[in-house]
């Protein structure tokens, strides 16, 4: 025949051989009528493709309506054709049981002269049983058999009139029900757990989670486990500090959840939460870790300028033996001892004889005399200044140990 060598050329392109559903709405327009869909069923076991086969026999609301679609969907659904059961598709068997019943024929004047020699399904009440398992009258895509299973109406896509077909309708014959999202028998509008994730549609709308959907932020963890049901990166607070496991880098202390300096102390307890510093040293004992802190011993110095920052008593090491001031009895290093020595912090200077803020080793009057060291002949003793110096004739001094002979004294200036 010449449908066999078509099927066998649309097989070899790879074209699957069955549907998981199958009714005889060819053309799936909502309607299985004789006049498109047993005509078109007729033509392609005749064999007959592309324009030959659709030609005014398409349902004017057809959602299958290309030649290719409707091939395709035969092809793919070649074996439920086979209506007499005897292992194939004929068009003088098949093709006719299907036109004759989709005609109204249900009596032997459906089986007369169209059944195989070979059929398993010879009355026409064992037809009319399978057609209906692949036909479907009311277009709401269940096959009549089932239906009659069901109890739902054939000829009635919305059996109780509900506003949902059948096959929509988890209570096709409840008219106050249409869902049942959980599956456990009861109708939305009763159950008071519609996901039947264990909380209760209140609590879920309440938490803002979706009664509708037993884990709302698909994370794989229903909603009454999921200890952030609306979080689908966290499921599991072991310590319940808020923080979810995953981000929660003390997941077994409650105390502590984050670490941003990765130190291995939790920012709650440490004490230099953007630098890491293990040891948490404090030596001041304030608020902030050395690393973190600008005067570690908290003695009012900066750390950068203050010679002993981790010593609260030392600030200065002024000739740098590594003995703070404080401590240092000569802190210019002068041999001078600071007690002694008018400039403790100067180790070029140690004395300053006439007090004048001025060391004597730059002071070119040592004793404040008013008498210049290099003339006078006791520098550090401003009772016995003593002028040695001759001017123009004139004897410019006003004291001497002993008075010459042949000079007269007059207290004031002199000549000889």
């Amino acid at each position: 025949m010449k449908y066999l060598a078509l099927t066998t050329c649309l097989y070899f392109f790879g074209i699957s051989s069955s549907f998981s559903s199958f009714n005889l709405d060819i053309d799936n327009d909502g309607i299985t009528a004789a006049r498109t869909d047993g005509r078109l069923v007729l033509r392609y076991m005749f064999g007959l493709s592309g324009e030959k086969l659709t030609m005014g026999v398409v349902g004017d609301h057809a959602k299958r309506s290309e030649a290719e679609q409707i091939l395709t969907y035969l092809v793919n659904n070649h074996d439920q054709l086979d209506v007499d059961g005897n292992g194939s598709v004929d068009a003088l068997t098949d093709g006719l049981l299907i036109l004759r019943a989709l005609h109204g024929f249900s009596d032997h004047s459906l089986i007369i002269g169209v059944t195989a020699k070979n059929a398993t399904r010879t009355t026409a009440t064992s037809v009319i049983a399978y057609i209906r398992t692949i036909k479907d009258s009311d277009g709401d895509t269940i096959a009549d058999a089932d239906e009659a299973t069901n109890g739902t109406n054939p000829l009635l896509a919305d059996t109780d009139s509900d506003g949902v077909n059948d096959n929509l309708d988890a209570f096709a014959l409840d008219t106050t029900e249409t869902a049942d999202t959980d599956g456990d028998g009861i109708g939305n509008n009763a159950d008071i757990d519609r996901d039947g994730d264990g909380v209760l549609n209140t609590f879920e709308l309440a938490n803002g989670t979706d009664p509708l959907l037993a884990d709302t932020d698909s994370d794989g963890v229903n909603d009454a486990v999921d200890q952030f049901p609306l979080n689908p990166t966290e499921t599991v607070d072991t310590d319940d500090d808020g923080f979810g496991n995953n981000v929660d880098v003390f997941p077994f202390d409650a105390s502590e959840s984050l670490d941003f300096d990765d130190d291995g102390v939790g920012n709650n307890r440490d004490n230099c939460r953007d630098v890491a510093n293990a040891n948490q040293l404090n030596t001041d004992g304030d608020l902030f870790g050395n690393v973190c802190d600008s005067d570690d011993d908290n003695d009012g110095e900066p750390d950068d300028i203050d010679k002993f920052p981790l010593d609260y008593n030392e600030q200065l090491d002024t000739d740098g033996d590594g003995i703070g001031n404080n401590a240092d009895t000569d802190d210019d290093g002068d041999n001078v001892p600071d007690s002694a020595d008018a400039f403790p912090l100067d180790s070029s200077e140690s004395f300053d004889t006439d007090a004048d803020g001025i060391g004597n080793n730059v002071d070119t009057d040592d004793d404040g005399d008013h008498v210049l060291d290099a003339n006078d002949i006791y520098p550090l003793d401003q009772s016995r200044s003593k002028y040695t110096f001759w001017g123009s004739g004139i004897w410019e001094s006003t004291e001497w140990d002993s008075k010459p002979a042949n000079i007269i004294w007059n207290e004031t200036i002199w000549s000889n």
